[in-house]
């Protein structure tokens, strides 16, 4: 780990869900406010892209850690030549580490407890269609109302 002092980014979507709001709750704990700079970005894609490249510029981060939020490949290449980690949440880019915080194995344990208090349709939850998670769930899915 190098010298340098901490300063984390933490980017979200404007419209911050009860589960972002949740995350930089538990960011604020984790970080002293001098270590994080919090970036409400916008869905406008030259937007946010524009918010990601002046956020490394202006605060010359230790680590991007965005909730929600994909960046271009134009923004990857910048933070990583800048040697600054990206973290996404609920979010996949290459190259970029990604916690998905909706789960394959949570969505399979519902659908099993349903299954078995006699329901034959499952539900999807939170994520549709753009998370691996939620599509192997899916997926997964069309199983449970075979039975």
């Amino acid at each position: 780990m190098s010298d340098r002092e901490t300063r984390v980014v933490i980017a979200a979507p404007t419209y911050g869900s009860p589960l972002q709001i949740s995350m930089i709750e538990i960011f604020k704990k984790l970080f002293k406010p001098e270590e994080m700079a919090l970036r409400s970005l916008t869905g406008e894609a030259d937007m946010q892209k524009d918010r990601l490249r002046q956020a490394l510029e202006q605060t010359r981060p230790t680590a991007l850690i965005a909730l929600d939020i994909r960046p271009d490949p134009d923004i990857v290449a910048l933070y990583k030549t800048a040697n600054v980690p990206i973290i996404l949440f609920d979010e996949e880019a290459a190259g970029v580490s990604t916690i998905t915080i909706d789960n394959y194995k949570g969505g399979h344990m519902a659908g099993e407890y349903r299954r078995g208090r006699e329901r034959r349709k499952s539900q999807l939850s939170l994520a549709g269609q753009r998370y691996r998670a939620a599509i192997m769930r899916k997926e997964d899915s069309v199983d449970f109302n075979r039975h």
